[in-house]
């Protein structure tokens, strides 16, 4: 009995929404190349560059949302140019986060699961919230000021809350899997990081001498009396020393638990040069919670696995002997000339 042949159609639906996608798809490539050509005649070559590098980065933001997430954290620690950063509740961080609430709104339309609201996390911090909100209502019918204040920063202060919590839940939502959340403390190193060749050129620059008299440091240009404390120009918390010591030693944790994911020579080689980098930017913040941190992250490591407890003692010893000697030449009292 001979097979039955399969007549061969096609669907005359599908082949005109498929015409519709293309015609769209050709209509809104017109519409960004003439914007495109707009802006680059308007305001320039930089920001017709810009827009480019924005719908690439949109376009990798919708397919992958932990792209999104990872741009986040480099604005929260670098901070944006001037003509990128915006002004009021217009701003570049602003729009990154709309665009992936809508995402994230897209996920749960299509999911209808709104399991990331369940998370600890977010219930800790909506508890937070209420707390906040709460003491806001009790201080606004208790507190009566004498003179109005200048200015209200309640909207401020719940705009920033409401944007923390928004972030939490997409970072929750986007975060799933250890690869997404090695990707986050990657990022967070290799930002961090990037303050420290102004922090370098910083000390080098300085600009500094005892004076003998009063064993103050006088700044050579002004000949004013200065601290030596290492500061970095490229954030704003690089120029704060305990906010720069308190990344330098998050730095050294990082690196340390890199280290132990990464088992190769070359990778704990420069693993542990960058550590004794970053304790000796620690050391010239000259930030004494810095120096607080900084003991407590090397007892941490002095108590892993695979340390011997003598090294442990003779570390500790050293330690002691330091501290003992600092302090001795701290008491000392200063030498008075000729007599």
């Amino acid at each position: 009995m001979a097979t039955p042949v399969v007549a061969r159609f096609r669907d005359p639906g599908a082949e005109a929404g498929n015409r519709r996608w293309v015609i769209l798809l050709g209509i809104m490539a017109m519409a960004a190349v003439a914007i495109l050509m707009f802006v680059g005649a308007s305001l320039g070559t930089l920001y017709a560059v810009v827009l480019v590098l924005g719908l690439f980065a949109v376009v990798a933001m919708v397919v992958a949302p932990i792209a999104g997430i990872v741009v986040f954290i480099g604005t929260l620690l670098l901070g944006l140019p001037a003509f990128l950063a915006g002004d009021g509740r217009l701003t570049a961080n602003n729009l990154l986060g709309l665009l992936l609430v809508a995402v994230l709104m897209i996920q749960v339309c299509l999911s209808r699961d709104l399991w990331f609201i369940k998370t600890p996390e977010v219930i800790l911090f909506a508890l937070i919230g209420f707390v906040l909100v709460g003491s806001l209502m009790h201080a606004r019918h208790v507190y009566i000021p004498l003179v109005p204040p200048p200015k209200d920063f309640t909207e401020n202060t719940l705009f920033i809350f409401g944007s923390r919590l928004v972030f939490l839940c997409m970072f929750v939502n986007f975060v799933r899997s250890k690869k997404h959340v090695l990707l986050v403390l990657l990022a967070v190193l290799v930002f961090t990081m990037a303050v420290i060749p102004s922090a370098f050129s910083n000390l080098a620059n300085y600009k500094g001498e005892e004076d003998v008299a009063t064993g103050k440091t006088i700044d050579t240009d002004t000949g004013k009396a200065t601290e030596f404390r290492v500061q970095s120009d490229t954030t704003s918390w690089g120029k704060n020393e305990n906010r720069l010591a308190f990344m330098c030693n998050v730095s050294i944790l990082l690196i340390w638990m890199f280290i132990q994911i990464v088992r190769s020579r070359a990778v704990r080689v420069i693993g542990f040069g960058a550590m004794l980098i970053m304790a000796g930017l620690t050391l010239a913040t000259a930030s004494r919670s810095g120096f607080l941190s900084l003991g407590l992250v090397f007892l941490f490591l002095l108590f892993q696995k695979g340390v011997s407890w003598p090294f442990r003692f003779s570390v500790m010893g050293a330690m002691v002997v330091v501290r003992a000697r600092r302090h001795a030449s701290c008491c000392r009292a200063p030498r008075t000339s000729g007599s």
